[in-house]
């Protein structure tokens, strides 16, 4: 169970309080600035390596790490270019819910964690409407044989496979 604060620490956390909000009154016109970074460090594009994260894990981790995050990031970007219409704009939805919350928050790689699904899906997107088109421009080539039962032709809708005999 937690400890009720003292009077002294509560007096004290007011006061750091009170030095928190004039300290940010009169840095106001750095807030952008300060918002930016929030959300670049939240996607590992700023100071990827200096998250001041206390786990205990060898520094190649994190390298190895980051370069995936990139890697991921520059896929989605690209499956995001590919994708056309309107198909694409709620994938958006949860990158702004994290960017929002970064921003208005604190940059921290946890909050990515909203996005990577989104991310994932875009990256996926990159690899799979470009090998979609490539097939495409060579099914416009060649001819491809229709589905279906050919010893009887191809089925229609509504048409049930043929009755088997005996």
């Amino acid at each position: 169970m937690e400890r009720a604060r003292t009077r002294r620490q509560t007096e004290r956390g007011d006061a750091s309080t009170a030095a928190a909000w004039r300290y940010a009154g009169d840095h106001a016109g750095r807030l952008p600035v300060v918002a930016a970074v929030r959300v670049l460090r939240t996607f590992d594009l700023f100071q990827p390596l200096r998250q001041g994260n206390r786990e205990v894990r060898r520094r190649w981790v994190d390298v190895i790490g980051a370069g995936f995050v990139w890697a991921v990031l520059l896929a989605a970007v690209i499956g995001w270019r590919r994708l056309r219409g309107r198909r694409r704009w709620p994938l958006l939805a949860p990158v702004a819910m994290v960017v929002l919350v970064s921003a208005l928050g604190w940059g921290i790689g946890r909050f990515r964690v909203g996005a990577d699904v989104t991310l994932l899906v875009l990256a996926a997107a990159a690899v799979t409407v470009g090998a979609l088109r490539d097939s495409t421009d060579s099914a416009q080539r060649v001819r491809i044989p229709q589905i279906g039962n050919h010893e009887h032709g191809p089925m229609r809708a509504g048409q049930g496979p043929p009755a088997r005999s005996g």
